[in-house]
């Protein structure tokens, strides 16, 4: 995020810290990872419309329009505090199974509601650019590698999971890149570490 390089990255420089700062790749494509582009739709329209009317819209006929159904919630590992429809948004959201599925959604979404300007807006104003990476760099950060799009490992399937690790090692190569962090926590899949290694 932007502001470790604006808030973090000085203190550590001053005092002769190294630090490792993980990175979600697709946003130096100017492209917001799913979840951080849904949380900044529910800022942007509130909980309450983003259930009501631009979930039922966008997910009428597809094969996870079933999960806007109540009784399906499972919303009692959420965040303590966290008001119980925005928990409500996040599980259906996190429970669609396909990353590519997600990045398409938000996309039609930001399009159709909000306006296709603000996905742009919101990388720009919330990611670090490749030149902040290259300098905290070369100043001794660790540049560490935190997948492509940042989906839920634990639920994604290794095809997905391989392109992610691919797409991400790719574009951080050249800042000599040798770490991984998973996304999300949750269940480490056994395979992942063959593929990461």
């Amino acid at each position: 995020l932007l502001d470790q390089y604006k808030t973090a990255f000085p203190i550590l420089k001053e005092f002769g810290v190294p630090a490792t700062f993980f990175v979600i790749t697709c946003t130096l494509y100017n492209e917001v990872p799913p979840v951080i582009a849904f949380q900044a739709l529910i800022k942007l329209l509130g909980a309450r419309q983003v259930e009501e009317e631009v979930l039922p819209l966008v997910l009428k006929g597809t094969p996870y329009e079933t999960l806007l159904n109540p009784v399906q919630y499972n919303i009692g590992s959420a965040k303590s505090g966290e008001p119980p429809e925005m928990r409500r948004i996040k599980w259906v959201f996190n429970h669609f199974p396909s990353q590519s599925f997600k990045r398409d959604l938000i996309v039609r979404i930001f399009k159709e509601f909000v306006g296709e300007v603000s996905l742009s807006r919101i990388c720009a104003e919330y990611f670090m650019s490749w030149e902040q990476l290259v300098e905290m760099r070369d100043t001794g950060m660790e540049i560490g590698a935190h997948s492509h799009t940042h989906p839920p490992f634990d639920i994604s399937g290794m095809s997905e999971i391989d392109y992610e690790l691919q797409s991400s090692w790719a574009k951080l190569v050249s800042l000599g890149v040798q770490t991984f962090c998973w996304p999300f926590g949750g269940s480490f899949n056994p395979s992942v570490k063959k593929a990461v290694s």
